[in-house]
């Protein structure tokens, strides 16, 4: 199901055909970088898409929290940040980098940070 203010459904052959920089063979056809998005497009995303992108990469870190997941530390690159064809946002750490501490703060603390 796409969400509203999706990137474009319609991707570009280019990246239907597979992209040398995807780890498997299924995941170019299903998801896109936003740095690949950026570069087929050659233009920037509008601001609705941008805040779009940032919601769904919060509800990515949100389930990955639900499932008791050591989330990526942070997007470094736009490459970091894959776009699925039905409009979800899945993070992925850099290659190579070491999982983030898991932080775990007590009820107090949570009220004091206002999480």
């Amino acid at each position: 199901m796409a969400r509203a203010g999706a990137l474009p459904g319609d991707w570009p052959r280019e990246a239907a055909a597979g992209d040398a920089s995807c780890r498997r063979e299924d995941e170019a056809r299903d998801a896109l970088s936003l740095e690949q998005i950026l570069r087929l497009y050659n233009q920037p995303i509008n601001e609705e898409q941008a805040w779009a992108v940032c919601y769904q990469c919060c509800g990515s870190l949100r389930a990955r929290g639900r499932r008791r997941e050591t989330p990526a530390a942070r997007a470094e690159a736009a490459s970091h940040v894959r776009i699925w064809k039905d409009g979800a946002v899945t993070l992925e750490p850099p290659s190579g980098a070491s999982p983030p501490a898991a932080v775990n703060f007590s009820g107090e603390d949570q009220i004091n940070r206002g999480i």
